[in-house]
Formats: C-alpha cells, structure tokens, sequence
C-alpha cells in the first residue's frame, strides 16, 4: 500500500524563494523519505528571501544566482526488506532570481533547475524545473498585498512519509497562483489568501488507472491573531482545502478538507517559546463515500538551553491525502524533538528524532504503520559565499509485518554557492 504523496507544495525555487502562501494548506507534509538533506535545501532556500546585504546589486534591483551540489551515499536505495541494494545519487541546482530593491514594494522573478542522477539506478535519474514571479505592493504602512505564480516540472515518487514506492516516479507540470492580503490595527492583525493550483501528467508509463491525470487544487484561508507583546498572541486559523481528480481509468474523485485551529504561542523573553493550539478538522472523500472528523490539541515547546543551544518538541494530527488511492489516506499523528547548536559563528549542528505514525482506519483499512527517523546535521562556511553541509539519516518503517518493514540508511555531502 502507498499513501501517494499530497500535493508537494512543490519546490517552485529550491535555490531561490520558498512560496510562503503555501504553507497555508491544511495538510502537513511529512518527511519524505530519502529526504533528509534538510540544511543543504535550507541554505539554498534562503539565498536572498529576506537579506538584502546578499546579492550581486544593480541599480535598483539585486540578482540572486545561487549553485548546490549535493552527493548521497544511500545503502537501501528501494526501501525493501530483502536484497538491499546500495546506490550513490548525485544532484545539481542551479537557480537566479532578479528582485527590485524598493522600500515598499517588490518585484521578484526567477528560475530554478535541477538534475539528478543515480550511479545503479540510472533509469530514475531525472531533470526539473520551474520558473516564478512574485509581487508585494503595500497598501498602506499596515496593509500588503502578496500575489505570485509559478510553473515548474515535479518528480514524485508514488508515496509519501512511511511508505514511498521510490521504483516507480511520475513527472507532473504544475502551475499555482497564490493571492494574500494582510492587515495590521494596533494589536491585531489579519490575513487572508487563495490559492489556486493544476497539475497535469507528463507520462503516463509508470502511472496505474487510479493515479491521476489531472488534478485541480483550491484553497481559501485566513488568520486573525491578537498580540499582546512580543512573542505572545492569540490567533484563529481555518483554512478549506478542495481538490479535484480526473483519474486515468477515466472516473472523478473530489476530496475536501476544513481545518480550524486556534491557540496561544508564548514567549517567557528568551529561555522558553512555544505554541499550544487545538485542531479541528473535517476530511470527505467521495470515493470513500464517508466524512472523518478529528479533533485534537499540538504545538511546540523550545528550551533555550543557553545562547547557541536549544531544544524543541513539536507534535500534530493532521490528515494525510492519498493520491493514487483513497484507501491510502491516513490520520498522521507526527513528532520531533531536535537540538540545533551553533558550535561556532561559522559551524551550526542540529540532531533531530522523529515518529510518523500513520492510522488508516479513516479509510476503511486497518493498517497501522510507524516510521521512524533520526538525524544528524551540521553546515559550515568555508567563506561568506560558500558553505559545506554533512548529514547521516537513519530511518526504519514498522508495519508488524516483517517483509513490508525496512530499515535505511543516508549519508550526505553537499556544497552550495550563493555570491
């Protein structure tokens, strides 16, 4: 069984600008596995987001090109049981994007590519891309207005978070538009955004007949938080998800999602932080031909266990979509605890322990899978424009079922470029 990947808010600028508005979906993304390169995606996420010191300037723009290269050592490439087999994958991303250096308003466009290659596997090797264009005007000194589009080509493999089916890859051309308004009154604030996304099939080889051939994403959001000082607010968040599916085998599945959260996320001035929140939620399936409601409470907790040092443990519910079927979708209960020290000004490390766990009674199976990863990273800068990222991972799936559980192991080392 694969719980097929929900849409991946996909990487519109790995090495550029990650689409803020999306985080707006309901959906958590679990990790993926054979995603475990967490500081190499996060050193080429940032390159230019929110530093203006960074760029290459030109009158009154700045240009942000930004290179990574990255090579995995991985020894169970096809998560299985049995007959392991090791594998080295080498990927490359290059990216450029050219923002306007204006007090109150933003212009950004950019493009991002990515090649990857498999020195065993070599038929999974694949090239990406993607291209974005992102607009901020300011109303107003307390209201803005965000509004950006992007096209780009996704590789996914058939799966998601415990059990990717990492042998069988479909391409998809993805275009999302994403519309925000945010207002500030004193100690109120308030957003609302729309997004709107279609996904359309390249290649149907690798597809079977409930994979999808098309797929329509819209989602409608707002916040309104009350805070009351630095670091301490109130807020209510909801968010109605729907997506629409044209199936290959020709048939039409919708399914939606309404998520309403409100909490308290507090700050003591520097030694504790945190989030406590509780979640509503109500998932329909017409292929299921049933609604599953969810209540329950998460959040976070961090311990700035001295200036450099700190600790975290989060923990959520939330419903995980099945793509290619809908006895795939699950109730995600997820957890991570992570301790992040910067060693020194130029060498940061963060290990991180995590539990997946994935109930699929909410569609009609009885299964019940865990998964388990743990993590150790550490970046460096070699220089003000280059930085070196390492990176083990070690990750087991547990079904109860010896032969559909596997146990993984990642080595990683990467370099990036960002002038």
């Amino acid at each position: 069984m694969a719980p097929i990947r929900k849409h991946e808010t996909f990487f519109v600028n790995t090495g550029i600008f990650l689409l803020t508005l999306m985080c707006s979906s309901a959906m958590v993304i679990p990790v993926l596995a054979m995603d475990y390169n967490e500081e190499y995606k996060k050193t080429l996420r940032e390159a230019g987001e929110t530093n203006q010191s960074q760029g290459i300037r030109a009158g009154g723009f700045l240009f942000f090109p930004a290179l990574g290269l990255k090579t995995e050592f991985l020894d169970n490439v096809d998560n299985v049981h049995r007959d392991k087999t090791s594998d080295i994958v080498t990927t490359a991303n290059g990216s450029l994007s050219v923002k306007s250096n204006w007090n109150r308003h933003m212009v950004m466009i950019g493009t991002n590519q990515t090649k990857e290659k498999y020195k065993t596997r070599q038929d999974r090797g694949y090239v990406a891309g993607s291209y974005f264009a992102q607009g901020r005007y300011d109303i107003t000194d307390l209201t803005m207005l965000n509004v950006s589009l992007s096209h780009g080509k996704q590789h996914t493999a058939r799966g998601t978070g415990e059990d990717v089916d990492v042998t069988s890859t479909i391409d998809y051309w993805v275009d999302t538009l994403n519309v925000e308004m945010s207002r500030t009154l004193s100690y109120l604030q308030g957003s609302f955004s729309v997004q709107k996304g279609v996904s359309r099939i390249l290649d149907k080889t690798n597809a079977s007949g409930s994979d999808f051939e098309k797929k329509d994403i819209q989602s409608v959001g707002g916040t309104i938080s009350y805070l009351s000082s630095p670091g301490n607010a109130l807020y209510l968040r909801t968010n109605y998800t729907d997506n629409d599916y044209n199936l290959i085998d020709g048939t039409n599945r919708k399914t939606d999602l309404w998520n309403t959260t409100t909490g308290l996320s507090f700050n003591t001035g520097g030694l504790y932080s945190g989030d406590i929140f509780g979640r509503w939620q109500r998932y329909t399936d017409t292929a299921l031909g049933k609604t599953n409601s969810s209540f329950s409470f998460g959040g976070a907790f961090q311990w700035n266990i001295t200036y450099l040092t700190s600790l975290r443990y989060t923990y959520g519910k939330t419903f995980s979509e099945g793509e290619s079927s809908a006895t795939n979708t699950a109730l995600l209960t997820s957890q991570q605890l992570a301790l992040t020290d910067s060693i020194t000004e130029l060498w940061n490390a963060k290990l991180s322990l995590q539990k997946d766990d994935y109930d699929y009674s909410v569609s009609g199976n009885p299964a019940e899978n865990t998964l388990y990863i743990g993590k150790l990273e550490s970046s460096y800068s070699l220089t003000d424009s280059v930085g070196l990222n390492f990176g083990v991972s070690h990750q087991k799936k547990d079904t109860g079922n010896t032969d559909n559980s596997y146990n993984s192991n990642t080595v990683y080392f990467s370099l990036t470029y960002i002038p």
